[in-house]
């Protein structure tokens, strides 16, 4: 009884927390990639049951390769339509699910050592209110991480309870998370490797049995990677054709970055929380010498890991948690070099181990109290701090403008913001910091001549979208403009050229189509 009133006190707890430090950004609006991934994603838009739907929903889930991420969208847009606050809330109810799920695994590993409540609380709570993660909270498709982890943390509380139990249901409810969490997001492969982790550091004289289910296991993740299309190489070799920078330079960069976001999670200022960093690239382990310090510091820690993995196999999984999880997404794949949602899962081994430090570091019970105290409020009040920019489009780039002024995408992106409030002398600001960054933007010139045209100054834009044609002659939406242009000065010929370009380029653009209809019939 008094373990349920317990276990009762810190879900309330944690579920009033995460409302304190979230509930102002449930009106927040889509941002960036929501845009592409949710507002203009015709997939997800599953307003009724019918086989159209069901047929573009489908085809998102083989783009994506997330099914149980894209039908959380739909399901989302089928009760509210592009409200944000449905999506919001979902989002904060997987983040609380994830907590919750954080205190009952670390309970699980603690035990029976003593204070093993009280740590496993701490350990759940700072997970919860650490601003690192407004990421993968506020940020409304990144629900594809923290749906993942929670999965995942399931699978694990599940598969703990298996190895303790041998009961048939554990086993099922821990393969069926399993393939929730991969399904989710593809980082979820990591799993069998953390189920050997546990078995290894705490079932050390093991089983045949168990290595036979985490090879089960390993097999069906990977016949689920091939159902969703995971064909590593390929993708490897396509995407690095799209980056400008190579495989070893972007291991070289992961090492520092992997230390930025361990420096994040010890120091959460919001002035240090970015959505877009401006992160400078490795080309050697000397060039810069940061680089090799990183190597040095995460060698450090391996093995210290391995050094104390039996006297200390709690402290060995915590290290190895961390670092094993941020793998996937901070190695060799050819992502963006920096993302603060990528610490979500991995960052449950820093807080376990952190808390664990902290309830043994002195007898005194009300010091501990203290000190937890000392830390939850002040990140209560940096998440609160840091969600305030995820509430405002504006607000959001401006914020990453300063933080990476060097950052082209950061500058386009604010200018995109200006042109959607009708501020078009502001968006052309940005518009042209874009193109001093990268002088061959050409969608910035493209739209940047938009902006002028509303202006009244029909000439720069159409010297501006011959600038884009210039850069990207393919640019079917540069030709459309043109046309546009040309009708608003009454060059009717020209016009019709531009807009037959357009439907060169793409048969299927419908405003060029109707526009040349309307011409021909003149």
């Amino acid at each position: 009884m008094l373990r349920t009133n317990r276990n009762t006190l810190i879900s309330l707890t944690l579920f009033l927390l995460i409302f304190i430090c979230y509930a102002h950004v449930l009106s927040g609006p889509f941002i960036f990639d929501d845009i592409t991934g949710i507002v203009r994603q015709g997939g997800v838009h599953f307003d009724r049951f019918s086989a159209d739907n069901i047929q573009r929903l489908v085809q998102a889930i083989r783009t994506s390769g997330r099914p149980i991420a894209q039908i959380s969208f739909a399901l989302n847009y089928y009760l509210g339509g592009l409200h944000t606050f449905g999506y919001h809330l979902v989002n904060l109810l997987i983040h609380y699910g994830a907590g919750l799920l954080v205190y009952f695994i670390s309970l699980s590993l603690l035990k029976p050592a003593a204070n093993s409540e009280k740590t496993a609380a701490i350990a759940a709570i700072l997970f919860a209110v650490h601003p690192v993660q407004t990421q993968a909270v506020s940020y409304i498709v990144q629900r594809m991480t923290s749906l993942a982890a929670f999965f995942f943390l399931l699978s694990f509380y599940f598969y703990i309870h298996a190895r303790k139990n041998s009961r048939k249901g554990y086993w099922i409810a821990c393969i069926l998370s399993g393939l929730c969490a991969i399904g989710s997001k593809q980082n979820a492969v990591t799993l069998p490797f953390c189920f050997l982790l546990y078995d290894g550091l705490f079932y050390p004289e093991g089983t045949g049995k168990k290595y036979l289910f985490i090879i089960s296991f390993a097999l069906l993740i990977l016949s689920a990677g091939i159902y969703t299309g995971f064909a590593f190489f390929t993708r490897l070799e396509k995407g690095y054709q799209l980056r400008d920078f190579t495989v070893l330079q972007r291991l070289f960069t992961q090492l520092r970055v992997v230390i930025h976001y361990l420096s994040l999670l010890i120091f959460p200022l919001p002035s240090r929380l970015n959505l877009d960093y401006d992160f400078s690239l490795s080309t050697g382990l000397l060039n810069p010498p940061a680089t090799l310090y990183s190597l040095i510091i995460i060698l450090a820690t391996i093995l210290a890991a391995l050094f104390w993995h039996k006297r200390q196999p709690l402290f060995s999984f915590c290290i190895f948690w961390f670092w094993l999880n941020l793998l996937p997404e901070s190695s060799i794949y050819p992502l963006d070099l920096v993302y603060e949602h990528r610490v979500y899962l991995p960052s449950m081994g820093f807080f376990l181990l952190l808390s664990t430090v902290l309830v043994n570091a002195t007898e005194s019970w009300k010091f501990k109290q203290a000190v937890a105290v000392m830390l939850v409020i002040p990140l209560c009040f940096f998440t609160r701090q840091r969600n305030k920019v995820w509430r405002d489009n504006e607000l959001l780039w401006r914020d990453t403008v300063a933080k990476s002024p060097g950052k082209v995408r950061a500058h386009y992106n604010l200018a995109d913001v200006y042109v959607q409030r009708g501020n078009y002398r502001k968006a052309v600001l940005y518009y042209q910091k874009a193109i001093e960054l990268k002088p061959d933007f050409a969608r910035a010139y493209n739209d940047q001549g938009y902006c002028y045209f509303y202006l009244g100054e029909v000439q720069k834009a159409i010297d501006l979208s011959h600038a884009a044609l210039r850069y990207k002659p393919q640019m079917a939406e540069a030709h459309y403009n043109l046309a546009v242009y040309y009708l608003n000065r009454n060059e009717i010929l020209q016009a019709k050229a531009e807009l037959k370009k357009t439907l060169e380029i793409n048969p299927q653009y419908p405003a060029a189509k109707k526009t040349l209809d309307s011409l021909m019939r003149r």
